[in-house]
């Protein structure tokens, strides 16, 4: 029986084992401070910033120059500058759509460009729809021609800020022609940063308009 009584001194050494923590805990826990430590720190920082908005950088020059390519779809077709390059999108609905800008624009260089679709025209999707979707950019809206079409003309000043809240500068003009044939809506918009060469850049746009054709028998 007293073989099997543990000594005071061996009594004493169990216990202390006992009190001390395990090694895998003890790195567990310095873990655990450190990711506190961390956590605080980025909330005395604060929250990140949204960055803010990028806005349109300006592209190259709107310069005039030789309309040597045709744009043909069974809509329209029109000509347009060597140094520029088409995209064609599709339309819901059908109809045929393309947006041409210069070949060595950036993904964000959006300026100066030239946009035409024609979709069906629908009760849905008619002229006073989208001239009402348009409405909220109160452009000056005038009635007009175009070639022999009645036409509706909305131009003014794209409502853009720059990184500082104020408008951007220079400005972006923007015109949309409207006018329907043949059960089609025709939708030509084309925008450019307002400056110096607008007059120029005006041109530009003006003579490949006057390239524009329906299908043939339309006019």
């Amino acid at each position: 029986m007293e073989e099997n009584t543990p000594k005071p001194q061996e009594f004493q050494e169990g216990k202390k084992k006992a009190k001390t923590p395990p090694r895998k805990a003890v790195v567990i826990l310095g873990i655990i401070f450190i990711l506190l430590l961390v956590i605080i720190t980025i909330i005395g920082r604060g929250a990140p910033q949204r960055p803010e908005p990028t806005p349109p950088s300006v592209s190259p020059d709107t310069v005039i120059t030789e309309l040597e390519k045709i744009y043909d779809s069974p809509l329209f077709s029109f000509q347009y500058p060597s140094d520029w390059k088409p995209q064609l999108f599709n339309i819901i609905g059908g109809g045929s759509g393309v947006t041409i800008r210069p070949a060595n624009a950036t993904a964000t260089n959006y300026y100066p460009r030239l946009h035409i679709e024609a979709s069906p025209v629908t009760e849905e999707a008619s002229m006073d729809k989208r001239l009402d979707l348009l409405s909220r950019l109160k452009f000056e809206q005038t009635d007009t021609t175009f070639q022999t079409y009645n036409a509706v003309k909305l131009s003014g000043r794209l409502p853009f800020l720059d990184k500082d809240k104020k408008p951007l500068n220079p400005p972006i003009r923007k015109t949309y022609v409207f006018f329907e044939n043949e059960g089609y809506l025709y939708i030509i918009s084309y925008a450019y940063f307002e400056d110096d060469k607008t007059e120029e850049k005006e041109q530009f746009f003006q003579n490949i308009l006057d390239t524009l054709t329906l299908p043939e028998g339309a006019l």
